[in-house]
């Protein structure tokens, strides 16, 4: 697929999806990029997306970005969210902390 065609296939589907709900979006994204790897900060609004990724695709890889300097809290949501999910997040960063 070229340029064009991925910005004319970005723009359709942007219509096509404005007033899907999230996991319909979800949905789509996973059956049309098989390889696709979900990414996470452990805020709010990636807690939730990441549960519902857990109920439409568990098998989705989730990557979070371990720069060492992340607040407590941050680790905490983590690893309340692997225990939950029983989830193996792939990291990228300066330790695998996963």
């Amino acid at each position: 697929m070229n340029l064009l065609e991925k910005e004319e296939l970005a723009r359709t589907k942007a219509e096509e999806l404005e007033n899907a709900s999230p996991e319909d979006i979800i949905r789509y994204a996973i059956e049309t990029f098989p390889n696709i790897t979900f990414a996470c900060s452990f805020g709010a609004e990636d807690v939730v997306l990441v549960d519902m990724l857990q109920k439409i695709s568990p098998s989705t890889d989730i990557f979070y970005l371990d720069t060492d300097f992340h607040f407590k809290e941050t680790y905490e949501t983590r690893d309340k969210m692997k225990e939950k999910y029983n989830l193996g997040f792939c990291t990228s960063g300066t330790k695998n902390h996963s």
